[in-house]
């Protein structure tokens, strides 16, 4: 009777979604939860979009799964031994690399300088909205062809220590400049070229073919690509709900999937189905509850005691047991789970009735026995005011949705009401313009999560002060809406000093002063989980900081 169900289940989604492939030797199935938005991530504020790209496409250089940097597009890394960094005299930074000459396009043309150029031209037109942190891993500079087409000149405006962050992704010049210029002109940016969502040529190992809305896109193997590929397709194929998606898996109709979540609830699917495999590891996922601190936001959270209050009645190791049965630990800064971690940060306790007790001193408790704190005497708030927050997280993953239900229930047990409401990642982290959750400030309390990672003490940090969205700055990262001048020097150093000694100190010091602020509440580090069918020999570049999917022409299943 069991075999039967699963068999009518397998009917009722093939006719669903027409997805659901024939087992063949030369396809790669994967499945997924959420759709990205674009597969050229330059306008893409989504962590999917940024994996898409790099599917299809490569940039010169990238991170293998111990962290090293590997040469892609070029026969020889640049380093300082071999002329191919210097610094200048005004601290400037300069990286020259030369393109292989078996570096081709999926056309057979051959990649050139010009090709890295016309990325940096779109985001430095005025007019295309390219978000400045997938250019030059966000840092400021030029990129001009050297003294062959095949030299490429990138010149940061200072010096920094993880200069492989300077990576490009490159476009297809010879498809693409004509139609750009043309649009420029008239004013149309580059997130409006379909290409974006159609890159018919590309360098990596596998080339676009095909994108069925909701349901699948598929990539074809690259004929003009430099190394043997096994997969004769790879197919991304989408579903809403994960249980769908383990029950494919169960079947053997799915080869591939990060979206069993949480780690423990893989771990389950696999001790059951003795052909499937499990992989875990921490590469930078870190669940935490962002405050909206901005003119939009609930005014009590203004108040650093109710912010305090709402670290302190939630209990993080309860997650960690519960929610993601011992799966996953217990996180206090952004760098919790990294060689940097400040073990000597601040760390809110669960204590509930302390918190009670400071929602007290802010002014807010309960006297009408309705189990809500209201205002007495708040400072701009009219006295009698329930606390009543508004919160949300992704709709397209439920591990987060049922931390955000506990949250929920923990917070009321303190007297603040939460009302949730669920949106997708893309819109979470949409742009300014495209009314983006964080972007427009439009949420009290954002249960989300930055990817980091943990190559490098360096990161990306969505908390600076030019980082608030605006209109004059849609793509803009800080959901929190605050500014502290002390703590973007700090991180302009954990960024750009060549000293690691003064890149820790920076992030020390970060970590002190924003667990005194209790601007942002971690709570746990999750890991990544892979589940895959045992014929599938993949090598782990999932933990990579900027080159998923760099060994994909190298995967393959075994006889």
């Amino acid at each position: 009777m069991k075999l039967f169900r699963i068999l009518v289940l397998l009917v009722i989604l093939t006719a669903a979604f027409g997805v659901v492939q024939a087992q063949d030797a030369n396809i790669l199935r994967i499945g997924l939860t959420e759709e990205p938005d674009m597969l050229v991530d330059y306008t893409s504020n989504t962590l999917i979009g940024f994996s898409m790209f790099r599917m299809h496409s490569q940039p010169q250089w990238g991170t293998n799964e111990n962290q090293e940097i590997v040469p892609i597009l070029i026969d020889e890394l640049p380093s300082y031994d071999n002329g191919g960094i210097t610094i200048t005299d005004d601290n400037r930074m300069v990286i020259r690399f030369t393109i292989a000459d078996w570096a081709v396009w999926s056309d057979g043309a051959p990649i050139v300088a010009d090709d890295f150029v016309l990325p940096y031209q779109m985001a430095n037109d005025g007019v295309s909205q390219i978000l400045a942190f997938r250019m030059l891993g966000g840092n400021a500079g030029t990129v001009e062809q050297g003294e062959t087409d095949k030299e490429v000149v990138v010149t940061l405006d200072a010096a920094i220590a993880d200069w492989q962050y300077a990576a490009i992704v490159p476009l297809p010049a010879h498809i693409l400049r004509a139609q750009y210029e043309a649009d420029l002109a008239s004013g149309i940016g580059f997130e409006q070229n379909a290409w974006i969502r159609q890159p018919m040529v590309s360098n990596g190992p596998f080339v676009f073919a095909e994108w069925v809305t909701g349901s699948y896109i598929r990539f074809v193997q690259n004929p003009n690509y430099w190394k043997p590929v096994f997969f004769d397709e790879v197919i991304l194929n989408f579903y809403q709900d994960v249980s769908v998606l383990e029950q494919l898996m169960i079947a053997g109709e799915l080869d591939y999937t990060r979206y069993i979540l949480p780690a423990a609830r893989a771990a389950e699917l696999v001790a059951a189905n003795d052909f499937l495999e499990l992989r875990t590891s921490f590469g930078g996922v870190r669940l935490e509850l962002e405050y909206n601190m901005s003119e939009n936001g609930n005014p009590a959270l203004d108040d650093q005691r109710v912010r305090e209050a709402l670290g302190m009645g939630i209990d993080r190791q309860f997650m960690v047991d519960n929610i993601y049965a011992g799966v996953a630990e217990v996180a206090n800064t952004w760098w919790s789970g990294t060689p940097w971690a400040n073990e000597e940060a601040r760390s809110l306790a669960y204590d509930p009735e302390g918190a009670i007790a400071l929602l007290r001193e802010a002014g807010w408790y309960d006297d009408n026995g309705d189990g809500v704190a209201e205002a007495h005497g708040v400072e701009g708030v009219e006295d009698g005011t329930p606390l009543r927050l508004t919160a949300t997280t992704y709709s397209d993953i439920q591990h987060y949705q049922d931390s955000l239900l506990y949250i929920q229930d923990a917070l009321a047990d303190i007297g603040v009401a939460v009302d949730i409401t669920l949106h997708t990642i893309a819109e979470i982290h949409g742009s300014y313009t495209n009314n983006g959750i964080l972007a427009t400030a439009a949420i009290d309390l954002n249960l989300i999560a930055w990817v980091p990672g943990v190559a490098t003490v360096g990161t990306f940090g969505p908390y600076y002060c030019t980082d608030i969205a605006s209109e004059a700055n849609p793509f803009g990262l800080n959901g929190l809406g605050v500014c502290n001048e002390r703590v973007d020097e700090l991180w302009t150093i954990t960024n750009s000093s060549l000293d690691q000694a003064e890149r820790e100190a920076a992030a020390d010091e970060i970590q002190v002063l924003m667990a005194e602020d209790a601007q942002t509440q971690y709570l746990v580090n999750i890991l990544y989980a892979v589940t895959y069918n045992e014929r599938l020999e993949w090598i782990n570049t999932d933990t990579s900081d900027f080159t998923p999917w760099l060994y994909a022409s190298e995967w393959r299943f075994t006889e």
